[in-house]
């Protein structure tokens, strides 16, 4: 019966915690700016995700990233600067056409058709424009630091670079893996696409993605997006943050509170453990 009710309380008392949490004022305490480039992005439905994930940046990393967050067009940038205003770095609020704009003067039509007929699409669209401009963190939503990344993200010299974080699953979209060419991914261990560090001038042409997507279209899936990228930093850097330093597993999911593990640089809360994200800004935040 304790046991029940302790499962339950687990459940119900971070839908509390949301609603409570929306009306908290947030202060971030001045820092150096760096030269990182962190890019996000959200909507009227993840705004609130985002509001704590950057806090949790301001409040746990050492030196403030410049901050580009893209509009998916579902919310007017004025909110979402308004829900940032805490933020003290530098910060670019963009609207996720200025991405398909770009790609659409590249001729990549299968990469825009996609963004216009899926979320995860308009993510891959934007990562993909930002990264061959400069490296790029790109940081999902539903994230949470709890330590600074910077000596964690590798040192290189190179024109190319793709890595994420390790994910519980293989969670990939199977008919894309029957559409890319020999990889390791059925072998090694999954690449969750949560959390990037990208850079590279041509990888959609490199990696022959047009061709793919074309085949794909307009079957896309929730998976299709990190399936690709997953391949892609396979041929890369792979997993620069193995699944101990960015949790992503919900074995905890029925503790009312969890204290963070020494060594978890950040966690994931993916949209099965989403009450974990509100627990764990309530008590580690």
């Amino acid at each position: 019966m304790i046991k029940r009710l302790k499962s339950s309380l687990a459940f119900r008392l971070p839908l509390f915690y949301k609603k409570l949490l929306q009306y908290k004022k947030l202060r971030a305490p001045q820092k150096p700016s760096s030269n990182r480039n962190v890019l996000m992005m959200t909507g009227k439905n993840h705004v609130q995700l985002l509001r704590w994930s950057v806090f949790s940046i301001a409040r746990n990393w050492h030196n403030l990233p410049k901050l580009t967050v893209i509009n998916d067009g579902s919310i007017s940038n004025a909110a979402i600067k308004k829900t940032l205003r805490f933020w003290q770095g530098e910060l670019h609020i963009v609207s996720w056409q200025q991405s398909a704009v770009y790609h659409k003067e590249k001729n990549r039509e299968a990469l825009i058709q996609y963004a216009t007929s899926h979320p995860f699409g308009k993510k891959m669209a934007v990562i993909l424009h930002y990264a061959e401009i400069v490296p790029i963190l790109w940081v999902d939503s539903d994230i949470l630091f709890f330590q600074d990344p910077e000596l964690r993200l590798p040192v290189f010299n190179a024109n190319f670079i793709c890595g994420g974080t390790e994910d519980e699953l293989k969670a990939y979209d199977h008919r894309v893996l029957a559409l890319l060419p020999p990889n390791n991914l059925h072998t090694q261990p999954g690449i969750n696409a949560g959390m990037l560090y990208v850079y590279g001038r041509n990888i959609y042409e490199d990696f022959q993605l047009g061709p793919i997507l074309e085949q794909v279209h307009p079957g896309y899936e929730f998976l299709t997006e990190q399936t690709i990228f997953a391949y892609v930093a396979g041929k890369s850097a792979g997993i620069l943050w193995d699944k101990r330093t960015v949790k992503s597993s919900q074995e905890d999911n029925q503790q009312i509170r969890v204290p963070i593990a020494p060594g978890m640089m950040a966690r994931h809360y993916t949209s099965i453990m989403r009450q974990l994200f509100w627990r764990d800004v309530m008590f580690n935040l």
